[in-house]
């Protein structure tokens, strides 16, 4: 019998303000350090960004699978992961953003090279963090209180990637090139997310081996769960809504102040305020959870408001601070659906254990990391062809160029949450 959780779990959360650190640094400022930093034609960029998501997606769809399946590590089957794969996934993160003068090739090259390994451990440590919540927890409110914070941590690290990193390009501009900020910038947060992830790693202490009761899986057990379990992938489509949100809508923010506004200063202030917004959210949550009876109604509701303030974007062009304003709310109405969403899949290792008698733990809560992946993949797709149609140049404003922007922002991104409220009200099918 496991004790509940003492007062240090209040740290519990940390490990994901480094990884939302590094993930965001990564996401929301690869594509524009290829296009208007390293100076790689946009027909290369897209290839290379499409080659990288589609990497991290089989990553990310095989790490949970490989956990169950790989023999336990020396400090358990999950925390083995926080230790180790870290210092190796923070090396490659710097590595991705070093550009090698006029030689496009081979930046390209060693750039998508360097991600993809950087994601393989990235991912590895991602999903076994996100398990241990399962495993640790001692009873449902422990595993919304964990799920909260971690979604707290994350919004965080988000927040310090996308607001700190604009703002020290700026302070450091003079001293140094962009070319050299990155990595820098890269290194500074890779530290981080070791050193946090390390502390994650103590507080899941000897919880782990306590609680442990995975048994030994084999690949026809991990097939038949999924063929067999059609609500994991109606739970996936639904998790898309928040991912999109806070993976492709700030990518693009980067090159909405820069060529429609034409105010790139103003990007810093957009990345605290909304991650600001989407921290409140996922802390309104974590003080209000326990008393949150229907999730599935709260996301219900949530879901056609966060749609139409992202279509309402497209008539905030005339004014930076409505823009933003638009995006604050639907930025902490997202906040808000996140640990909700993933308390889904909490449920459906309930579910799965209860029909089959085997623990997919790391399985199914790697699920959730394979929605990141689409988003990227969607993000790697949407930027390049969007600025290709539309005859983008790096650094040259013109209005097909806005035009592109506008519409890519405001109309693509709002059928995530459409999509989220039609599934989950009419095809998913577990209930308490």
């Amino acid at each position: 019998m496991k004790k509940k959780l003492g007062k240090k779990y209040m740290l519990w959360g940390i490990a994901d303000v480094g990884e939302g650190l590094v993930a965001f640094i990564s996401g929301t400022y690869l594509s524009f350090f290829m296009t208007d930093v390293a100076l790689i034609p946009l027909s290369i960029t897209s290839v290379a960004m499409f080659v990288m998501s589609a990497s991290d997606f089989i990553l990310a769809s095989t790490a949970g699978t490989l956990i169950l399946m790989l023999p336990e590590g020396r400090w358990g089957r999950l925390r083995s992961y926080l230790l180790i794969c870290p210092v190796i996934a923070a090396v490659f993160f710097v590595i991705h953003f070093i550009s090698f003068g006029n030689n496009i090739i081979i930046t390209a090259l060693v750039i998508t090279a360097a991600y993809i390994l950087a994601r393989c451990m990235y991912n590895l440590t991602f999903v076994a963090n996100l398990s241990l919540i399962n495993v640790i927890a001692t009873n449902q409110t422990e595993k919304n209180q964990l799920s909260s914070q971690r979604m707290i941590g994350s919004n965080l690290g988000r927040m310090l990637a996308n607001t700190v990193t604009p703002v020290l390009i700026t302070l450091f501009a003079v001293q140094y090139s962009e070319r050299a900020l990155y990595p820098m910038i890269m290194a500074g947060g890779g530290v981080i997310y070791i050193l946090f992830n390390w502390v994650q790693f103590w507080l899941a202490g000897k919880r782990e081996k306590a609680a442990n009761d995975y048994s030994e899986l084999k690949l026809r057990d991990v097939f038949s769960a999924l063929v067999t379990n059609a609500q994991l992938f109606v739970i996936v489509l639904i998790d898309l809504t928040s991912n999109v949100t806070s993976i492709v809508l700030p990518a693009l923010a980067v090159y909405y102040y820069k060529y429609v506004f034409q105010q790139p200063q103003l990007t810093a202030l957009h990345m605290l305020l909304t991650g600001v917004a989407a921290l409140g959210g996922a802390m309104l949550v974590r003080i209000a959870g326990s008393k949150i009876q229907s999730p599935r109604k709260i996301l219900l509701f949530v879901y056609p408001i966060i749609a139409i303030f992202i279509f309402g974007t497209r008539f905030c062009t005339w004014s930076p601070f409505l823009f933003m304003g638009a995006n604050i709310i639907f930025h902490g109405l997202t906040g808000t659906t996140q640990p909700f969403e993933l308390s889904l899949y909490m449920d459906n290792v309930t579910y799965i254990k209860n029909n089959t008698g085997k623990d997919m733990n790391s399985l199914v809560m790697g699920f959730s990391n394979m929605t990141v992946k689409i988003a990227n993949i969607i993000k790697s797709l949407l930027i390049p062809i969007t600025l290709m149609l539309s005859g983008y140049v790096a650094g040259e404003a013109n209005e097909a160029v806005k035009l592109a922007i506008i519409n890519a922002y405001s109309i693509f991104p709002m059928l995530f949450p459409l999509l989220g409220f039609f599934l989950l009200r009419f095809c998913y099918k577990l209930t308490k």
